[in-house]
């Protein structure tokens, strides 16, 4: 039997096996360290960087109640969520009302057994739902109306996350032992697999999936910026060719090829305990493993650092943040043009009103009204959606 490990939010992703088929790119860019500053926090209503804040409160009903959030996905301000733990899509407005379910589970025409990810496809206005039970891609309009089933010849079981740009899926795939890469890239026309990118470092020894990060890649004009483990460059995927975009000097080196080796990291039982063995050596930079992008920011995390990197392309400069927890702009869930989306749990609401208990300082109204009349034991989670600057 196949052993799943979620570690949610944060995904192990690749150093060195990740070198670009082409590296002649005239538009990689180093950012240096002179460059950037470091600050303690960005706080909710910092306008060097958030233009505004929209908590939405997920209505709670008996037909929207949530198990576990596992994916998101944005469009015309309409919210499509994925609760894997009741194997349901939901959909919402932007005022938090739960509008419908996309498809249903059972075995006829239009249903589906399981759903791992869900891609949405803005240009013909539709849904596929990923069932890898039946190896079949159940097709949706936004408001729900089943179109056609696509039976396929591959298992997608390991992705978690998908996002279509033309004629082009994006999949963030788990760690693995089987081809144990990072990014699947298929076709939005019959969700064929068109390339596969970015091995990782690490394979487990045993057969397992493992999902550490949910939110290793951002889409810029069209374009796929994705991170991969134990390094500080971002690449870009672009014509079938992967090239570096970005390399940030953090001040620490990266590992070498030979650090997991003579550590004998690379196949082991358990791939996060050899992230965590790296992560704890502060000699090095344990890289990226979280990436947002907007037309002005980039934002770089790695996921168990408090830390997290944001850079200003319009100013030219950057900022090396010593505490992402409250906000926490560091770990984004989705991202739509300058929208950023973090969910709030309850588990999290409620450690938010021990945080108000204990902590004398001004909170902003709206937080502070949310966290103390909000229910951890009946009601849905928030959605937190910051507008960065442009």
């Amino acid at each position: 039997m196949r052993k799943y490990i979620y570690l949610l939010p944060f995904f192990i992703l690749l150093f060195n096996g990740c070198q670009p088929k082409n590296n002649e790119n005239s538009n990689f860019t180093t950012w240096s360290r002179n460059t950037i500053q470091k600050i303690e926090k960005i706080e909710f209503d910092n306008a060097a960087f958030i233009d505004s804040c929209l908590f939405i409160s997920l209505k709670t009903s008996d037909e929207s109640l949530f198990g576990a959030v596992s994916q998101i996905e944005v469009f015309d301000d309409t919210y499509y969520i994925l609760d894997k733990q009741t194997m349901k899509l939901k959909v919402f407005d932007s005022y938090g009302n739960f509008l419908y379910d996309i498809g249903k589970k059972g075995q006829g025409p239009g249903e589906y057994v399981a759903i791992n990810f869900f891609v949405l496809n803005p240009e013909e206005r539709k849904i596929g739902l990923f069932d890898p039970r039946k190896r079949t891609v159940h097709e949706y309009t936004l408001d729900g109306r089943f179109l056609q089933s696509k039976p396929q010849n591959w298992g997608f079981s390991s992705i978690t996350k998908a996002t279509c740009v033309g004629k082009y899926i994006y999949c963030l795939s788990n760690i693995n032992d089987e081809d144990n890469m990072t990014y699947i890239i298929i076709s939005s026309e019959d969700y064929s697999i068109i390339e596969k990118i970015c091995p990782y470092p690490i394979k487990p020894s045993i057969s397992m999936y493992v999902s550490i990060m949910n939110h290793p890649y951002s889409i810029v004009n069209g374009k796929f910026h994705y991170v991969s483990l134990f390094s500080d460059t971002i690449y870009t995927f672009e014509n079938g060719k992967t090239t570096p975009y970005l390399f940030v000097e953090t001040g620490k080196p990266n590992i070498s090829t030979d650090y997991l080796k003579k550590r004998d990291l690379i196949f082991a039982e358990s791939p996060i305990s050899s992230y965590l063995e790296v992560l704890r050596d502060n000699r090095y930079s344990p890289g990226f493993t979280e990436l947002g992008e907007t037309n002005r920011f980039i934002i770089g995390k790695a996921h168990l650092n408090n830390n997290f990197f944001i850079l200003d392309k319009k100013k030219k400069e950057g900022f090396h943040v010593a505490d992402s927890s409250f906000p926490d702009l560091g770990s984004p869930l989705a991202m739509e043009g300058n929208k950023m989306i973090r969910v709030w749990n309850p588990a999290d609401i409620s450690r938010y009103q021990d945080m108000m208990e204990e902590e004398k300082r001004a909170w902003p109204k709206q937080i502070e009204s949310l966290i103390k009349n909000y229910d951890p034991d009946y009601e849905n989670p928030v959605l937190i959606v910051y507008y960065m600057k442009d």
